[in-house]
């Protein structure tokens, strides 16, 4: 249980299974908990390059709720606009892995398909 923006969030429990370290369990916050805050709080106000990426992950994992992509869709503009002035390459390259360098060749362009995609026809 937290406390988060004067909100009380039960967390979520799963087990994380990989092959450097032994099964162990965390605990997190709910899914919509999660995407509530890095789109309509983190990407909103602090506008880092992180955070737009993120979005971009979270669109294509499918973890957006139909109204939370109706909330997307007023700010889809913004977002966009927003993304414009940014170098992803320059600000994302040197962490993400060589398999994800080709997504931010043309980040905004690719952001804003996938905006377009996911928010057709709401």
């Amino acid at each position: 249980m937290s406390g988060r923006n004067g909100r009380s969030v039960t967390g979520e429990v799963d087990s994380i299974a990989n092959n450097f370290v032994p099964t162990y369990t965390i605990i997190h916050l709910p899914q919509t908990e999660i995407v509530e805050e890095k789109i309509f709080d983190a990407l909103v106000k602090r506008k880092k390059p992180r955070d737009f990426y993120d979005l971009y992950i979270m669109m294509r994992k499918g973890m957006l709720s139909l109204e939370q992509k109706k909330k997307l869709g007023l700010i889809k503009n913004s977002i966009i606009g927003d993304a414009k002035q940014i170098n992803f390459k320059a600000e994302l390259g040197t962490f993400l892995p060589i398999d994800q360098q080709g997504i931010i060749r043309d980040f905004p362009a690719t952001l804003e398909r996938e905006l377009n995609s996911q928010l057709s026809g709401l």
